[in-house]
């Protein structure tokens, strides 16, 4: 049950008109209207209690697997993190022809860039991965704040591949 909670709207205009809906709680949790997709295995971790990940094809405008939020989503999430190089510089960043995986960190955490003037507490991330060409993964991460950054990181996205059974 949501107290007080307020709504941010992330226009993903490049998702073919797509709208998400991100709603937070008091407590920093966060959720997301969006079509259901299909399940996705349960992965051989402790279930954190938070809202599941979820991973959404731009391509197929909706969520396509949803995933137990699990410690080791939890892990990597924290590991990339560490890995933010700061803040994107283009303008518009593509968001055709990718994969997003969603994960709400529970309980939110802490990220420092002193060179992009970051210094929040990070309430869930989206790890946007291109389906082709040469553009490295980047991230929209939402904070406690309700604000929206969109960031560079350095980190290796195979586990996180891994994880969500991807090739």
């Amino acid at each position: 049950m949501w107290r007080t909670a307020s709504f941010i709207v992330l226009t993903l205009g490049l998702l073919g008109g797509a709208i998400l809906l991100v709603q937070h709680n008091s407590s920093g949790i966060v959720s997301a209207q969006r079509q259901d997709g299909d399940s996705g295995a349960i992965d051989r971790a402790d279930t954190i209690a938070a809202e599941q990940v979820e991973l959404f094809d731009t391509d197929k405008e909706r969520v396509v697997k949803t995933y137990e939020n699990t410690t080791l989503f939890q892990q990597e999430a924290q590991t990339l993190l560490k890995t933010v190089s700061g803040r994107v510089l283009d303008l518009q960043p593509s968001l055709s022809h990718a994969l997003i995986v969603k994960i709400p960190l529970a309980p939110p955490q802490k990220l420092v860039h002193r060179q992009a003037q970051i210094d929040t507490m990070i309430a869930s991330m989206f790890v946007i991965m291109p389906k082709e060409g040469s553009r490295r993964p980047w991230m929209i991460l939402h904070t406690k704040e309700e604000e929206t950054l969109l960031v560079e990181f350095a980190g290796d996205v195979g586990q996180l591949r891994k994880l969500a059974r991807l090739p």
